[in-house]
């Protein structure tokens, strides 16, 4: 019986090749977009999930409450994960740290070839009993070799060719010697902690003091991972954490300090810390992505139900015969649903291939490394099969429904051209109109949010900064590179900081008068120099600027924000207020102007600018940060190469300009925009394409009464009026029911930004009037052809 009516289906299909081609050309589009946004879906959520042992391994987190900005910390103090394997054996199999040296990188070397590697960790020799790494060369006992190193593939044929490198010498942080011990394959791509090279935690000793590492439980560099015994002992663990900090943790951090525990598989999307590993996705894009590609399906299926009940007429004839010769409702029906699950199936596959065109750009566009071979596996190919047989019967269960319940002699009667149905139609292509229309808005209002955001005055010039990520030997040499620098015509100042102005921070304990000596309050700070204000480019509003005599660890900036939150009155009232802090007593010289130290993405907090003297103004040291006179920049850059070859031959020079990070910070937002616009201009042509078939089928239904008013002197505006009246009518009611849902959809999403554009009518109308003269012209091409119709030829068809 099948075989009947797939042999059926397919005649159809060809027999009317132009409606088959436009029903194919739409599902085509739209399923090939519903899965690259699948892809983009998938992988989003996949994160980390390709480890073994995914749905058991948490990592520990923390969030200081105190006065100022507190902190929520992803990593934590070294000494935690040993403290919590021996606490809490009946819960923790394993606890692993990770380890970067607060650094943006750790240089790595053989022979005379050296490269600063963004991805290098200090690891517990444990991590293979967590984590899945799939050993090449060595096994999980690698990092037991006090000196040892793993590679990955693509590390190891960098440096020596060859993955065959078991016992070959390297340096790490330029002259530490380390030995390879394993090569592992790259991890992939949807990884929270992409890794180059994992190195004993061992040797981490050999830098810092044992104190430091075994029992400084206040510094916390490291990210700690736990391999619970169950996934369902997490809950019993986090309830025995406050008892942990009660019991380890200094009294001053004790009854301010919370820790819990962060599923793996939840990192990528839903934490967004402070310290955080790499820069983690959202969730609210995957919502979003997942709307409208569910969106653009669900409007290429009524494009092709409205396709199939315009041509519903044209085949009533040969459902009458059907009848009359004793085909059942049931038959029928599943004759059409083949009909259209042929088309569909069909549809699904020239779509991956249209899917494998466009995924190099796709990948392109989102960052992402996205092949199509993932779609053919075995459990992916099942769900591509199954929404193509679900698209089928969605989109062809009306028309189907339709056409069989009609009464023969109806059929076959004069009457057959009956408007059954339009009213369906019409509902069915304002559904189409309103969800193009709210994409526009959409998009619309997403474009002027991040262009609001990339576009606003952050407080400072950031253009001409060039930023040089520096290891502790180049710290050491900063005065003498620095007064080499000065001197170039190029070059108008250079300071240096422990971190990336205007992207990240750290923070800091202060304490000021009228706190317990033993307490302490956390602000965002910079660690900075005497020259900081003067090269960035900060304006001091009160007090002065650092730079004068004595400005050693005594001297501290502070922003408008922390001066009102101490409730210290004016900045001017704020000058000489004492702050105590590990370095010893500090006093405000000065008060700058807000200026946003991280993104526009969260509020300015309290920040404070601080200068460290003697030993730890190396430690602190991670980057210089060089002024350019404008237009100078290349030359700039051409005499800090000869500085950096001068005092570090030996050290690569990785330097970047501060601007191009800024803008790195809104990636994934410039991401979600360009999707955005993207997947809406591809709903609104499938719904031109729907206006553009329903009012052809409109113009042919009206053609004896178009003819017969032509005859009695209709005019050419009134032929014109009676074929598109229904639309303009239909595009009205879509602008009142889309504006005010899209608004509050909008409004609800900005409440998120600190800083965000405000929606206004006015725009909503603008907008409202650009979708309903995209809605207009998609009709006006059948209402010419209607006001050119010749009257006689066309009674004479009728």
């Amino acid at each position: 019986m099948w075989q009947h009516y797939l042999k059926i289906a397919w005649r159809n299909l060809t027999r009317d090749r132009a409606y088959t081609f436009l029903n194919i050309s739409v599902l085509v589009i739209g399923m090939a977009s519903f899965l690259l946004i699948g892809l983009y879906i998938k992988d989003e959520m996949s994160y980390d999930q390709y480890n073994d042992n995914s749905d058991r391994i948490y990592r520990i987190w923390t969030n200081l409450e105190a006065e100022g900005s507190g902190e929520q910390s992803a990593s934590m103090s070294f000494p935690v994960a040993n403290a919590l394997e021996e606490a809490y054996p009946t819960y923790v199999d394993e606890a692993v740290r990770f380890f970067n040296m607060q650094s943006p990188f750790i240089t790595m070397g053989r022979d005379s070839l050296r490269f600063n590697e963004p991805h290098v960790y200090f690891v517990d020799p444990e991590v293979f009993d967590v984590f899945t790494y799939k050993f090449i060369e060595g096994d999980r006992t690698a990092l037991l070799d006090t000196h040892g190193v793993v590679l990955t593939r693509t590390m190891a044929v960098k440096y020596f060719g060859t993955t065959d490198v078991l016992g070959e010498e390297m340096y790490a942080e330029s002259n530490i010697p380390v030995t390879v011990t394993g090569v592992v394959e790259d991890l992939p791509s949807s990884s929270h902690m992409p890794v180059d090279a994992l190195i004993s935690m061992y040797l981490i000793d050999r830098i810092f003091s044992e104190e430091l590492t075994s029992s400084n439980w206040v510094w916390n560099p490291c990210w700690t991972y736990l391999l619970l015994k169950d996934e369902k002992c997490a809950a019993d663990l986090e309830a025995k954490l406050p008892e942990f900090i009660a019991a380890n943790y200094p009294e001053l951090m004790r009854n301010r300090m919370h820790a819990y525990l962060m599923p793996l598989e939840d990192i990528h999307l839903n934490s967004h810390l402070q310290y955080e590993i790499t820069a983690n996705g959202y969730q609210e894009n995957v919502r979003l992505f997942s709307i409208v590609g569910f969106f653009i399906l669900i409007v290429a299926c009524i494009n092709y139900t409205n396709l199939a009940t315009s041509r519903a007429t044209r085949i009533a004839k040969e459902v009458g015969v059907s009848k009359v010769l004793g085909a059942s409702r049931k038959e029928l029906i599943f004759r059409f649903l083949g009909e259209s699950v042929l088309t569909s199936t069909i549809s699904i596959f020239a779509s991956l291939v249209v899917v494998e065109v466009f995924l190099p750009l796709f990948n392109t566009l989102t960052g992402k490394d996205l092949v199509s071979a993932s779609l053919f596996e075995p459990l992916n190919l099942v769900a591509v099969l199954a929404v193509a047989v679900g698209v089928g019967i969605v989109a062809g269960f009306y028309p189907a429904w339709m056409l069989s319940k009609l009464s023969p002699t109806v059929i076959l009667s004069r009457s057959s051209k009956s408007t059954s149905g339009v009213r369906v139609r019409k509902a069915l292509v304002l559904v189409q109109f309103c969800v193009a229309l709210g994409l526009i808005i959409g998009t619309t209002v997403v474009n002027r949010q991040f262009d609001y955001l990339q576009s606003q005055d952050i407080g400072f010039d950031h253009e001409k900064l060039i930023m040089v990520p520096v290891k502790w030997d180049a710290a050491r040499t900063y005065t003498e590179m620095r007064e080499q620098l000065i001197a170039s015509e190029a070059i108008e100042n250079v300071t240096r900081m422990n971190d990336v102005v205007g992207v990240k921070h750290n923070m800091h304990e202060y304490n000021h008068t009228g706190l317990e000596e033993s307490d302490y309050m956390y602000f965002a700070s910079l660690i900075t120099d005497e020259h900081f204000t003067e090269t960035v480019g900060l304006e001091v509003i009160a007090g002065r600027a650092l730079g004068q005599p004595g400005d050693d660890s005594a001297a501290v900036l502070v922003n408008e924000t922390l001066v009102k939150q101490m409730g210290w009155g004016s900045p001017s009232e704020a000058i000489g207020k004492l702050f105590r802090t590990p370095q010893g007593k500090e006093v405000v010289v000065g008060v700058i102007k807000d200026f946003h130290f991280v993104s526009l993405s969260q509020q300015i907090q309290p920040f404070v600018l601080d200068v460290v003297k003697g030993a730890p103004e190396v430690f602190f040291t991670r980057y210089f940060c060089i002024r350019t006179k404008r237009g100078m920049e290349d030359e700039a850059i051409a005499e800090l190469k000869k500085a950096w070859l001068k005092y570090h031959p030996s050290q690569p020079l990785d330097e970047f300009f501060l601007s191009d990070a800024i803008n790195e910070a809104y990636r994934s937002q410039n991401t979600l925009r360009d999707l955005m616009a993207i997947f809406s201009i591809v709903a609104v042509a499938i719904a031109c394409l729907g206006l553009f078939a329903l009012s052809a089928f409109t113009a042919e239904q009206k053609t004896r009464e178009l003819s017969i008013r032509r005859i009695i002197g209709a005019s050419n505006s009134e032929l014109f009026k009676v074929v598109a009246i229904d639309f303009v009518r239909m595009a009205v009611v879509g602008v009142l029911i889309t504006a005010p849902v899209t608004y509050a959809v909008l409004y609800n999403w900005l409440q998120g930004f600190a800083y965000h554009v405000e929606l206004d009518w006015m725009s909503f109308i603008l907008v409202s009037l650009f979708g309903g003269a995209l809605a207009l012209l998609a009709v006006v091409f059948q209402a010419y052809k209607a006001t050119r119709l010749d009257p006689i030829a066309a009674l004479r068809y009728e």
